[in-house]
Parts: structure tokens; C-alpha cells; sequence
């Protein structure tokens, strides 16, 4: 959204969604469908695979040397 110079509310408007359901697709609560993920990636120029795409974090307990 940075890089597009929209705003969150401006977005969640255009998209007529919920800010705060936005929110949750942000922070990654919230998974959208196939349909808002391609207008979310047209309002922001943007590829849906590359907005959408998941990283597995490893967050395994560092161990002390």
C-alpha cells in the first residue's frame, strides 16, 4: 500500500470491504478468496501471487551454545 500510495481506509473503500477486515488480511489472520486477492492486486499493480505468497518461519527455541 506504501508503494501505491493508498491508505488503508482508502483501500478497504475501494474494495468495499471492512477496514478492519482488511486489517485481518494484512496482519494474516485472514485469508481472502481468489476473487478479492485479484481486486486487491489490481488496486494496489501488484502480482497475487507475490502479495499473497506465505513464508514458512521457523520459530524453534534458540538453544544456548
Amino acid at each position: 500500500m506504501y508503494k501505491a500510495g493508498i491508505r488503508q481506509n482508502t483501500l478497504a473503500r475501494t474494495l468495499g470491504i471492512n477496514e478492519a477486515y482488511l486489517s485481518r488480511i494484512m496482519n494474516g489472520t485472514r485469508e481472502p478468496g481468489a476473487e478479492l486477492q485479484q481486486q486487491i492486486a489490481i488496486a494496489l499493480n501488484e502480482n497475487t501471487e507475490w502479495l499473497f505468497q506465505r513464508s514458512k518461519v521457523d520459530v524453534s527455541p534458540l538453544t544456548a551454545a
